[in-house]
């Protein structure tokens, strides 16, 4: 948090592989802490799901797009 703060970070997204590690939004000290995933699909591509909290079922491509924007997340490719 010292880090973020010094370079004046307001919010960061928290995401792993395949596993949703944030729930929801969180601030501590001042600093947003933001909820996502990378989803690994099929054709092994790598979508950054920003603003998600569960996993979708199917992991081809088009359907892990669809899946973000029906969330209200936004899907980085």
């Amino acid at each position: 948090i010292k880090y973020l703060k010094k370079f004046g970070y307001e919010g960061v997204f928290i995401t792993d592989h395949d596993k949703i590690t944030l729930k929801k939004e969180k601030e501590i000290e001042g600093i947003i802490f933001f909820p996502g995933v990378e989803i690994t699909t099929k054709e092994r591509f790598h979508v950054l799901g920003l603003h998600i909290t569960e996993l979708p079922k199917e992991k081809d491509l088009e359907s892990v797009l669809e899946f973000v924007k029906e969330s209200g997340g936004i899907s980085i490719l």
